[in-house]
């Protein structure tokens, strides 16, 4: 396995996570928020909306040649998968040192 930075998977799965956090926050800045945040908050989900797909069309529709070898589906799934495994080594990272300190 190599390590590349610069490859379209790392591009295609920092996008999507882009869009997704863009959506979910514009969403809640425009149902909790007053005047100009609601404004903001919905171009926010437009961003978010509009980002996703484009990036799903170029990597499942078009014929644009950086983009065709990207198997979207699969680059979703680990990127889920790796974001589980992360949260999970965390917690238990956090649960090993609060036993530590609260047996101490």
């Amino acid at each position: 396995m190599t390590l590349e930075i610069c490859s379209m998977e790392f591009v295609s799965l920092a996008a999507i996570s882009f869009s997704v956090v863009m959506v979910l926050s514009g969403a809640l800045a425009s149902l909790f928020g007053n005047g100009k945040a609601r404004g903001l908050g919905v171009l926010m989900c437009i961003i978010g909306v509009g980002l996703a797909s484009a990036l799903f069309y170029l990597c499942i529709y078009s014929d644009v040649e950086m983009f065709a070898d990207v198997d979207l589906l699969n680059v979703l799934l680990e990127g889920i998968i790796n974001f589980l495994a992360v949260i999970f080594g965390l917690l238990v990272a956090i649960g090993v040192f609060l036993v530590v300190v609260l047996k101490s």
